[in-house]
Order: structure tokens, then sequence, then C-alpha cells
């Protein structure tokens, strides 16, 4: 999950889509790249899992650098798997700097991803959006990338930035001997709301060949509460009021599960088992999520709720 500004929702989508993959039946490892707070490991578990952002204990640093196995690094989390981000990251390109034995930094996560290919289906990857050596690490090891984007001048900008980083990270690698293609699997509209400046920007982006699901995310409440009881959406959804720990948290309205079919169809699109050129909607929306509990069992299991 790729942007090049911070808050235009890659943690959100990385949560989210790890949970509905998981819930469709995969082993899945997320991982979280970004030294800072605010992402994947603050948005999960009830936050049982904040203080390792700073912990003393193994760590993804460690395990990159070769100091630690990546298996000390694997803690078992909501329905899916996950590697707690660290501060230590920021520190990585000082120390690949150091160290002689490094040859390829951008490639240290790949590596490890390779190793536990045979554990897992997918494995979704939450980085910063700055640019640096861990999201360098990021895109060389997922290869293939999520964007979401605010549909703004703004957005559209960062969108134009993250494929011009694409083509020169392919171009640099190819000169190091590595064939490797960078594919946006697609662009994600987020924080959409009602102005005409929305539908513009999506507009110039379409016809400039620029792949956009044909669903956005609005700025609704209902994400902001599932942060703030710091779990996914689908947990959220089988919490009543009971379950909350902030007195402004409700359960969700079901109209709110046309969120749940987005995540489900993104899920779906990393399968290969759709497109966004493929057809959507949004009518009958809680027939349709109906449907795509019955097919998978995993979506009612009370074990991938509340921790």
């Amino acid at each position: 999950m790729t942007s090049e500004s911070g808050g235009e929702g890659k943690t959100m989508l990385a949560v989210n889509i790890a949970a509905a993959l998981a819930r469709r039946g995969y082993d899945v490892l997320a991982i979280d790249f970004d030294p800072q707070n605010g992402s994947l490991t603050s948005h999960i578990g009830r936050g049982v899992w904040l203080s390792l952002k700073t912990d003393a204990s193994p760590n993804i640093t460690d395990a990159l650098t070769g100091d630690a196995s990546i298996r000390d690094c694997i803690y078992e989390g909501p329905g899916f798997d996950f590697i707690p981000g660290h501060e230590s990251l920021a520190n990585l390109e000082q120390i690949c700097a150091t160290d002689r034995s490094i040859q390829l930094p951008q490639s240290l996560l790949r590596g490890h991803i390779e190793d536990l290919s045979s554990e897992y289906d997918y494995f979704i990857i939450d980085p910063p959006a700055t640019l640096s050596l861990p999201l360098d690490n990021a895109l060389f090891a997922a290869r293939n990338i999520l964007a979401p984007v605010e549909l703004s001048q703004k957005g559209k900008d960062n969108i134009d930035g993250l494929e011009r980083t694409l083509d020169e990270m392919e171009e640099g690698l190819g000169k190091a001997g590595f064939d490797i293609n960078l594919n946006i699997l697609s662009i994600v509209p987020n924080l959409t709301g009602d102005s005409n400046i929305y539908d513009s920007i999506k507009t110039e982006m379409k016809d400039e060949g620029k792949l956009l699901t044909p669903f956005s995310y609005r700025n609704r409440d209902v994400l902001k509460y599932a942060w703030r009881e710091r779990v996914d959406l689908f947990t959220y959804g089988m919490m009543d009021e009971d379950d909350f720990t902030h007195d402004e948290c409700r359960p969700m309205y079901e109209y709110e599960k046309d969120l749940f079919l987005k995540f489900d169809h993104l899920a779906r699109l990393i399968e290969g088992e759709w497109t966004p050129l493929d057809d959507y909607t949004e009518d009958n929306v809680s027939e349709q999520w109906d449907a795509i509990v019955k097919e998978n069992p995993g979506y009612e299991d009370e074990t991938l709720a509340v921790m």
C-alpha cells in the first residue's frame, strides 16, 4: 500500500484488506514497515502491541540486518499474522551504509518474504509515505501496489510522482541486473465528498489512463471509530455496545456494509478474481454482503472478533 504523502489511507487499506483476505480463508502476513506511530501496529489488536514500536525485543530491523530471525518478529494477530514496525527502521539507510556486507539494500525484505512464502498466501506491506530505503524495500519486495489517493490536485500530483518513482526504480534496478516490474494494481480514491472537484479530478485521472477503482471511500465516521477501538472494520462490525472502550463509538449501521463490499473487492483484486473494469454495484448492499458471508464461513468466525 503506497502513497507519496501521509494521511491518504494506506494503513486503513492495509489493515482491512489483510482482514478481508484472512476471512476469505487465506494465511496472511501483514508487515508494518513504517517507523512512525499511526501505522498498522497502532491500528490492530485493541492496542496490545503498541509498545513493540520501541521495544527492545527482536524487531524487523534486527531481522533485516541479520541480528535476529524474521520468525522471531511474527505475532499472531486478529485473524492474520503480522510483523510490528519499529522506530529503528528510520535508521535503516545509515545501518546499511556502514555494513559493507549488504550489497543491495533495497532487497533485504524481499529475501525474507521469499523464505516465508511457503507459510503464507499473501503478504500485505504498510510502508512509510516518504521516499526512503524502507519504502524502496517494500516496493522491491511486493512488486504489486495499491495506491490510495485523495481526489485533489495534491493527490493527483502524488500519483504522478509515484509513477515516476516506480519508473526510476525499475530503470535503476535494471542497470544493476534486476529485471523487475513494479505494477500498480489499482488507484483507490479515498476521503471523497460531494464537491464537483472530486468528479473532476477522477475524470482527469481516468482520461490519463490511470486505473481507478469504480468505488471510493467517503470520509466515514465508522472508519474512525474502528481505528479508535484499534480493530479492523470487520471486527468492529461484530462488536456491540458492551464491547466498546470509548463512549463515542457505536455499532455499525446497515448501510455501512458497503465498506465490507469494497474491502472484499480489493481482496479479490489481489487474488486476481476481480478487476476495476469488472461490474460493481452498491445496490442491495445487505443482500450482497450476506451472500459473501455465506460463501466464506470465516467471516462469521467469532475468534476473529474482539480480543
